[in-house]
């Protein structure tokens, strides 16, 4: 039988969370705006990230037409994106380490340069402030 009472302050410990986190490095909001990505992308293509997925889904949110996406994309999912990214005041990009968080103004001069390369495809992405706006 065991020594704890009803009602007794018995602490479960916390799990250790690396061991549980494959990306230990993002805070929680970071990987909520990664999973909600992952999950567009999953959802898009059956792949966890699919090349460019990032840049798929900032054109997506900056045109304001989840149809523009191929296939079209999940309105809740991207305006789930839209919001984290403007809490969180970036963006998540995939690198050879990874997922990582890029503050919003690094993240546009990526799509900057994204689009100087060729691969716009699209009207320029705009901002206001930290927020996002088509």
């Amino acid at each position: 039988m065991s020594d704890v009472k009803p009602g007794a302050d018995a602490l479960i410990p916390e799990p250790d969370s690396a061991s549980f986190e494959p990306y230990p490095h993002l805070t929680d909001a970071q990987h909520d705006l990664f999973d909600r990505m992952s999950e567009i992308s999953e959802d898009c293509f059956c792949a966890g990230w699919i090349h460019d997925n990032e840049y798929s889904i900032w054109r997506v949110i900056a045109l304001g037409d989840t149809s523009t996406g191929y296939p079209p994309m999940n309105p809740r999912l991207v305006r789930r994106c839209k919001q984290l990214a403007n809490e969180i005041g970036g963006w998540i990009q995939w690198t050879v380490d990874g997922p990582q968080f890029a503050p919003m103004a690094h993240w546009l001069a990526m799509v900057a340069q994204h689009n100087d390369a060729g691969n716009a495809g699209s009207p320029a992405f705009k901002t206001t402030g930290t927020s996002i706006a088509p």
